[in-house]
């Protein structure tokens, strides 16, 4: 395929920044507003076409960091910002000779990409650098590979976090920001910035209004004997495979994404363990229960009843009225299950990821210590963990309930 060369494209459009428009409402005077008596030589910037009810590509709310963690689908889906990707090469270049920043203005924002390790990750932070296009650019566009990423410093990042506060939340704002300082610090290790640039332009403000409570809840119990109970009637063998994701989410505290990465010989052969490839493709090995165990056996010994499958995944694409196609399940297709479950057990305002804090909240529950559950989720820190503790209140009262002011109460 013939590419374009981005340096024209950019030449075309009028450079980075050309003063063609209007700066945008909000925009504060600090950002290049000229002296009196002086002629302004700062680049001006037109309004941004930016709909206020466009969130970034997110498919539910989770406790976790975005970008980078979440292990890349299973179900064959083409990445359509594979393009983005690949760092431009001119036609006479030497094999293995990458083009220079010249060649490609972009090439830190491709770095960068080229860093994240799922389909989904590329997505969300190629909408961001869509949204920094759009402030940016003096025609407005969102055609971010036009963007001169070397020369985005903290002035540029400040305006873009000024406009965008007037059209979107602040919680979106601050994922935006988070996403856009990454083609930065790739432009440090590349070596086209200094530390001290780098420092400078990172060095935003803090997003007012962001970062609140957060969203999601555990299941109650009458809640989870309702959801039982409607399992437990689903025509054999959709039933097996239904309750066996439920009981892995559920009792073993798995993402979707997990999920639908499990093969079948992800389970050990003792059924004691379960081999679960997390965030980042990092790989757990993770006791099971009981039950949760007698689930995903149930399953298994009836899954090559269904009919001859070719696919290793564990869970493949079954519907309630019988049809079975040879493929696993997306972590989308898992999503759908279970939504598409829990409504039709009667169970409302719950997601997919609830699942995985009813899990959390059960073992806080039951007296797992902070450390332990944090291994079983497979987080890099604890104070992720402590995300997923949807106990409310009743714990502290507890505690302070126990204390004793001079030694222990016999």
């Amino acid at each position: 395929m013939r590419r374009v060369s981005v340096a024209a494209r950019l030449a075309k459009a009028g450079g980075f920044g050309a003063a063609t428009g209007e700066r945008p409402a909000g925009a504060p005077e600090a950002l290049g507003g000229p002296a009196a008596g002086q002629e302004s030589t700062a680049p001006a910037f037109p309004a941004p076409d930016i709909a206020p009810e466009t969130p970034l590509p997110s498919e539910e709310l989770t406790d976790e960091p975005p970008e980078e963690v979440e292990p890349p689908p299973d179900d064959g889906a083409e990445d359509d910002v594979g393009d983005a990707l690949a760092l431009v090469e001119p036609a006479d270049a030497p094999l293995g000779r990458p083009a220079s920043v010249d060649d490609d203005p972009a090439m830190p924002a491709r770095v960068y990409l080229a860093g994240l390790t799922t389909a989904k990750s590329r997505k969300t932070a190629v909408e961001a650098f869509r949204r920094a296009a759009r402030v940016l650019l003096p025609d407005g566009s969102s055609e971010w590979e036009l963007l001169p990423w070397a020369r985005i410093g903290h002035r540029e990042l400040l305006m873009v976090q000024t406009v965008l506060l007037r059209h979107l939340k602040p919680d979106s704002v601050a994922l935006t920001m988070r996403l856009l300082r990454g083609p930065v610090r790739a432009a440090w290790r590349l070596g086209l910035i200094d530390a001290e640039t780098l420092a400078r332009a990172v060095d935003l403000p803090r997003v007012a209004g962001c970062g609140g409570p957060k969203k999601g809840r555990a299941l109650a119990g009458d809640e989870l004997a309702k959801l039982g109970e409607y399992i437990r009637d689903l025509p054999s063998p959709y039933r097996e495979q239904v309750l066996a994701v439920f009981a892995a989410a559920l009792g073993g505290g798995l993402r979707r994404e997990e999920l639908a990465r499990l093969r079948v010989d992800s389970l050990s052969d003792d059924r004691k363990h379960l081999r679960v490839l997390g965030k980042g493709t990092k790989e757990r090995l993770q006791p099971i229960g009981e039950e949760m165990r007698l689930a995903l056996g149930g399953w298994l010994d009836v899954r090559e009843s269904v009919r001859p499958l070719t696919t290793p995944s564990l869970f493949v694409c079954f519907s309630i009225h019988g049809i079975v196609q040879d493929k696993g399940y997306s972590p989308d297709s898992i999503y759908e299950l279970v939504h598409r479950t829990l409504v039709a057990a009667g169970i409302t305002n719950a997601s997919t990821h609830d699942l995985r804090r009813t899990f959390a909240t059960n073992r806080l529950e039951d007296g797992t210590d902070l450390g332990l559950l944090q291994k079983l989720m497979g987080h890099a820190a604890v104070s992720t963990t402590m995300l997923y503790d949807k106990r409310g209140d009743k714990p502290l009262a507890a505690a302070v309930e126990k204390a004793s002011l001079f030694g222990k109460k016999d």
